[in-house]
């Protein structure tokens, strides 16, 4: 059997580029505006905060980088390639916990890194590193209902893996 490789995050990755973005949903007879003529810059490595009063913009912004949203106007690059849908080049933290409440805290972890194509080995050791970085390790083989609502959070947190890692 062999030792499972230690993860390599590539510290580069996660250039995001927000250009002259404007969305609008049609509600009725009524355009509303979600975003109007918006632009950022947000270099790899990069905490950045989005802050405004509810129905400002914020979720759909992120959904929009994320690929769920498609811009009116403008559009957005991740790392250089434009957002066209949902990729597994791109996490999403979603605000309800989104967590398989019949697998461990190491099974939701390695579920990711599996069904990409990581062998069961390789999945588990992906996650063991993981849970290792957020604190999690010592929970790994409990439930999600067993956990605070913060570290349902952080089991639910899927990060980017590049093509050839799998993704989690």
């Amino acid at each position: 059997m062999r030792e499972p490789q230690p993860v390599q995050l590539d510290k580069t990755a996660g250039h995001v580029e927000i250009r002259n973005v404007s969305v609008s949903f049609q509600q009725g007879a009524s355009l509303n505006h979600a975003l109007q003529d918006i632009s950022i810059d947000i270099k790899p490595g990069s905490f950045v905060c989005l802050l405004g009063p509810s129905g400002c913009g914020k979720s759909t912004l992120l959904n929009m980088v994320a690929g769920y949203v498609k811009p009116t106007t403008g559009g957005a690059r991740v790392d250089g390639v434009r957002v066209l849908g949902p990729g597994s080049d791109r996490g999403m933290v979603f605000q309800q916990y989104s967590l398989f409440p019949w697998k461990t805290v190491r099974d939701n972890v390695a579920f990711g890194p599996y069904v990409t194509g990581a062998g069961r080995t390789r999945a588990r050791a992906i996650a063991d590193e993981l849970l290792e970085m957020v604190g999690l390790a010592r929970f790994a083989h409990r439930y999600p209902a067993e956990l605070s609502g913060g570290m349902q959070q952080r089991v639910g947190i899927r990060g980017r893996w590049p093509t050839n890692r799998p993704s989690c």
